[in-house]
């Protein structure tokens, strides 16, 4: 088994904390197991963590509790977690908050530990530490302590989690795979709201399970409101972005329903393919993470997000519903790899879901490609970011014959030959804008 171990709490001098990190690792590779150490600090024995540069973005902020505050890096993390069998995160700070949100969309079993001791858990137990612990931990399934009387406090503040006593290797052993069977078996927990974020965010839970569902109305006005929208994201996109859109005549070729895919580099990149289709009726498949942001969430509502559910019943009908609206006619984008990853020009393999659709509803894969492209030298007076152009590819029909299955197969591949055949061309141009290896 591979385990991830990410830590924000790494200084040089040894403290209660860093002990008892280095006696999990050495025993979990004492018993065969594969370790991977990841943290802020730069200096590390055994060269167990990606450190140095790539590791820390910022600055170093060192406190009573031994904490380094340095802005994460998604390109680390991903690299750091590919073939994990599982994250564990010994700490609540800047590095795990950021690295559960990644497992999350790799879709990589957590789990998490409660590394405070008796001596310093009353005295941040009553501060703001409370409400940032409490934000942090409600998003696992389980919680490994390492004494019971660390459990028994936690358990008294209202925890839900289950609360394991770390007692011998063995019950370590058995903590992680049972974490790993949680997230197997029933999804990742629910993400917690806090009680800013329930007055600015929309409510998921008032779906009951209709995703795609609006009235007659609702549907017009939405329609209206998006499309208004667009020449205003256009406007903006161009002028921050030097966005623009090529290969629009190949919409003229989709008359119906239709799913569209492209590659996710860019936080804004869904509101670039809404411009690009407009003014067609058009639904986003979106993390429901995204909608805990506040005022952000109704916004990406309003455009016609729905949350993707993480629990297998909850998915099957989510992807009943998503072919019902492609058939009546409207356009469902995806983003296959699943994750967003930040001016990453090196595609990443797809899921199968958009293609499933797609197949089921006997309708065409429509690839798009964000391509980012060298700016100017007015241009980079004013940013060093590149520019970003969407070109729409010509679209890709699933075969008559054949079964689902079949057909789903073939979708996937002859998309992701498009959209990396897209991204191949580009790069042999001397257009292309390429990423520095420490970015």
């Amino acid at each position: 088994m591979r385990i991830v171990l990410v830590t924000d709490r790494w200084m040089k001098r040894k403290s209660w904390k860093m002990t008892q990190i280095e006696a999990l690792r050495e025993e979990l590779e004492r018993q065969g197991h594969q370790t991977l150490l990841l943290s802020n600090w730069k200096k590390q024995k055994n060269g167990t963590a990606l450190r140095g540069k790539r590791g820390v973005r910022s600055f170093q902020l060192y406190r009573r509790f031994g904490v380094i505050a340095a802005k994460p890096r998604d390109r680390v993390l991903q690299k750091a977690f590919e073939g994990a069998d599982l994250i564990h995160f010994c700490s609540p700070f800047f590095l795990g908050r950021r690295g559960e949100e990644i497992a999350r969309q790799m879709r990589i079993p957590t789990s998490a530990s409660f590394f405070l001791n008796q001596t310093e858990l009353p005295n941040v137990w009553d501060r703001w530490l409370q409400y940032w612990n409490d934000h942090f931990y409600s998003h696992f399934y389980r919680i490994l302590c390492f004494d019971s009387s660390t459990s028994e406090r936690l358990h008294t503040a209202g925890y839900q989690s289950v609360l394991s006593v770390a007692e011998s290797v063995a019950s370590w052993e058995s903590f992680f795979e049972e974490s790993i069977q949680d997230v197997q078996s029933h999804g990742y927990r629910p993400i917690h709201l806090t009680k800013f974020q329930q007055l600015f965010c929309p409510d998921l839970s008032k779906q009951k399970g209709h995703y795609f569902h609006r009235s007659g109305l609702r549907h017009l006005l939405s329609r209206l409101l998006t499309n208004c929208l667009a020449v205003l994201l256009f406007i903006i996109n161009h002028i921050f972005f030097g966005f623009r859109v090529e290969g629009r005549r190949n919409l003229r070729k989709v008359s119906g329903g239709a799913v569209s895919i492209m590659n996710h580099m860019h936080p804004m990149d869904c509101t670039m393919v809404k411009v690009a289709l407009m003014p067609r009726t058009l639904w986003y498949v979106s993390l429901s993470r995204n909608f805990t942001l506040p005022l952000v969430g109704w916004l990406i509502k309003a455009l016609g997000a729905v949350s993707l559910p993480e629990t297998a019943p909850e998915l099957i009908a989510f992807q009943k519903q998503a072919v019902t609206v492609v058939e009546k006619g409207d356009i469902i984008h995806y983003y296959p790899e699943g994750m967003l990853s930040p001016y990453n020009v090196d595609v990443r393999p797809f899921y199968r879901g958009a293609f499933t659709v797609a197949a089921a509803a006997k309708a065409p894969i429509i690839p798009m490609t964000l391509i980012p492209k060298k700016t100017g030298l007015l241009r980079r007076l004013v940013t060093s970011k590149p520019n970003l152009v969407l070109r729409i590819g010509a679209p890709i029909y699933p075969d008559e014959g054949g079964s689902i299955r079949q057909r789903t197969d073939q979708l996937m591949e002859e998309a992701y030959l498009a959209v990396t055949g897209t991204m191949a061309k580009m790069k042999g141009t001397g257009r292309f804008y390429g990423l520095r290896k420490d970015d």
